[in-house]
């Protein structure tokens, strides 16, 4: 995992999320939040549906990894799509427990 320099916490682990998602956590606004675990990537509802996250929603990189190089090969694809297919921000990681919305 990466890391960001918050003017606030200094050196910090962050999340990735939606541009959306990131402006709701900026402004102190709490809004439904999606968790995509294979990328560690939040997003809002809007990006969710529009984008068809649900078709990666739960994959997991331990099943992927029992696969064959095909069908490893065909979900890495999809989820490189998905992932490429939005805008996205860093946030501390403090920021955003500071704001209470895990």
């Amino acid at each position: 995992m990466g890391r960001i320099l918050c003017k606030k916490h200094g050196t910090q682990a962050f999340y990735e999320m939606c541009v959306h998602c990131y402006a709701d956590v900026t402004r102190g606004v709490k809004s439904k939040v999606h968790t995509i675990a294979i990328l560690n990537l939040k997003i809002c509802d809007d990006c969710y549906r529009e984008h068809t996250f649900k078709e990666i929603e739960n994959i997991e990189l331990d099943e992927v990894l029992k696969l064959s190089d095909d069908k490893v090969n065909t979900i890495e694809m999809l989820i490189f799509q998905k992932y490429n297919s939005i805008e996205k921000k860093g946030i501390c990681i403090k920021c955003y427990e500071d704001i209470n919305i895990l």
